[in-house]
């Protein structure tokens, strides 16, 4: 694997003489080229260690039953090789973090965070699914009381098929407005506050 085209290392060095280092680590039978582990350092100790997980190194095995090897088989099988699955960090500055993916229009939406307390993962927070068209209808999270709730329109309705029509909790509503090239055109609040967006002829913002 040419080294051109991975990222082995970064450094930095503050004025007070600290550096810190960030090493990468990849998988060695080329199955893709990503990193699946991050380090850094300061001063030559070990800060934080990331662990990153993508279908083809969670195909190879059933023990997250979050992510089993039927779903990884299916990612493969739809090129998502180098979609980021899950991801862990460890470290004196991060406890632990851990993301759950779920497939979503050939995309992948965190499911469920997790954080590690207390050495137990705890949810953070859940995204919810229609069972009929896996389109997520609420999020739920621990620092809210109330779920955030997601209407959709409906899937190859129209031009604005599939898109985010508004989501909503107690107090709070946000509408959103496409173009004819689904793109977003106008935010509007339930106070009747509003944003607008323009693109340009190579559709910038």
């Amino acid at each position: 694997m040419p080294s051109s085209y991975v990222r082995l290392k970064e450094s930095s060095s503050l004025l007070d003489g600290l550096e810190t280092i960030t090493e990468y680590t990849y998988r060695n039978d080329k199955e893709h080229i990503n990193p699946i582990q991050s380090k850094v350092r300061r001063n030559g100790s070990v800060l934080q260690t990331s662990n990153f997980y993508y279908p083809k190194d969670l195909a190879e095995t059933d023990n997250d039953l979050d992510l089993n090897s039927v779903l990884m088989n299916d990612m493969l099988a739809r090129h998502m090789v180098n979609v980021l699955v899950k991801s862990e960090s460890f470290g004196l500055e991060t406890k632990g973090s851990k993301n759950v993916f779920h497939l979503f229009q050939n995309r992948m939406l965190p499911k469920r965070t997790l954080a590690l307390e207390r050495d137990e993962w705890v949810v953070q927070s859940v995204l919810h699914y229609h069972n009929s068209d896996q389109f997520p209808d609420r999020y739920e999270s621990k620092y809210f009381e109330d779920d955030l709730q997601l209407e959709w329109n409906t899937p190859f309705s129209d031009d604005h098929g599939g898109l985010l029509k508004y989501q909503e909790r107690v107090d709070q509503k946000t509408s959103f407005f496409y173009d004819n090239q689904r793109y977003l055109k106008k935010r509007l609040e339930l106070d009747n506050r509003a944003s607008e967006y323009e693109y340009d002829g190579f559709r910038r913002l």
